[in-house]
């Protein structure tokens, strides 16, 4: 296995500048676009809501499970829980496992928040989509399945592809 976990050990990468030229494109594209949809999130920031998300999606969690999922470091998570926790969207209670450890939960506040923050993003990019000539609106739906198979965490990426 990879060092990446359950990816089996894959061939060498062969890069393809056309593949390259693309993904400079979408990646510039989603920090762009990423950049416009943090003006709509409702006053939490951004590692504030991948947190929750985080957090929603998966959890209860500890913090070190937390961590290794945003891929932070456990003080900095930490700092970021004890905010969620200021602000009332987030519970932590004992681990019924291990009482040396506590689970960090979403709470009804919490997913009423992200609820808030998901009208808006559909929101401001519903409009956006709206605005585009009909050719790209249809481009843009026709490669939305190859976008969110690129977002998958379990699509592999090769141990030896770059990282930054």
């Amino acid at each position: 296995m990879s060092e990446i976990g359950l990816v089996p050990a894959m061939a060498p990468v062969h890069r393809d500048p056309t593949n390259d030229a693309a993904a400079y494109r979408l990646a510039m594209a989603v920090t762009r676009l990423t950049r416009r949809m943090r003006r709509a999130r409702a006053g939490i920031s951004p590692s504030q809501l991948s947190a929750l998300t985080t957090i929603a999606r998966l959890g209860p969690l500890r913090l070190g499970e937390l961590a290794t999922q945003e891929m932070v470091s456990p003080p900095t998570l930490t700092r970021v829980v004890a905010t969620l926790e200021e602000r009332g969207v987030v519970t932590r209670r004992a681990d019924p496992t291990d009482a040396r450890s506590s689970l960090i939960e979403a709470n009804a506040d919490g997913l009423r928040l992200l609820a808030e923050v998901g009208e808006e993003f559909v929101g401001m990019l519903g409009v956006a989509i709206g605005l585009l000539p009909a050719d790209d609106r249809e481009r843009l739906r026709a490669a939305l399945p190859a976008i969110e198979h690129l977002a998958d965490e379990h699509t592999p990426v090769p141990p030896d592809a770059p990282r930054s």
